[in-house]
């Protein structure tokens, strides 16, 4: 931050200035180049000029009829919450006839500005949408969420981004999500078609 002093004869005033260098932030991901702060991960990337014409591309984040497939793009590029944040963008899924092998959903996340690009990572698979904890039946401990987790907005399409499974804490079944039940079984039911917000890692990435 820039702290910027102005002295006046009536008394002392402090005028705080945050950069916002770098915004607004445009990527339209239709060539085969994107910006450098863009930073591409996993499955995740760009379909032209391979699949479609430069121009005519758009980023896509999974591979077809693969499980447990996850890819992921972020901008690199720290900013401050103090004016608040907007954003628009476009997306599609799509998948074959079989229900059980659609694809889970998509998830907009934020994260510490703090973590380096190369420090990155994402969190767990299916109904955790690469941004809480995922955890197996069979497994005692779960796989860690998105680090550095701080807002976690998931379009589910599939079924499990708003319940308990799989190691999330909160989700649609709970009346009070904030409360914990030491022992209690987790909510397995489903909740397909969904938008899901769940908060930062240090609060458990909370429904």
């Amino acid at each position: 931050m820039l702290f910027l002093l102005f002295f006046q004869v009536q008394g002392f005033a402090q005028t705080v200035i945050i950069p916002r260098d770098g915004f607004p932030y445009c990527e339209p991901f239709k060539n085969s180049s994107f910006r450098s702060e863009t930073v591409l991960g996993l499955s995740a990337k760009l379909t032209a000029p391979n699949e479609h014409p430069e121009g005519e591309g758009f980023l896509r984040l999974t591979s077809d009829n693969i499980e447990r497939d996850r890819g992921y793009a972020f901008i690199d590029l720290p900013f401050s919450s103090a004016y608040g944040i907007k954003v628009a963008f476009e997306y599609f899924a799509y998948g074959g006839n079989d229900p059980l092998l659609r694809a889970d959903g998509l998830s907009f996340f934020l994260f510490d500005g703090n973590i380096k690009a190369s420090d990155f990572r994402i969190g767990g698979l299916g109904g955790s949408l690469g941004y809480a904890p995922h955890k197996y039946s069979t497994e005692t401990i779960p796989k860690p969420g998105l680090k550095g987790a701080y807002f976690g907005l998931g379009f589910d399409s599939f079924k499990n981004f708003g319940n308990e499974y799989e190691g999330k804490r909160g989700g649609f079944a709970s009346s009070t999500p904030n409360k914990e039940e030491p022992g209690s079984p987790p909510d397995s039911k489903v909740y397909p078609n969904s938008i899901v917000i769940r908060g930062p890692e240090s609060a458990g990435w909370r429904f």
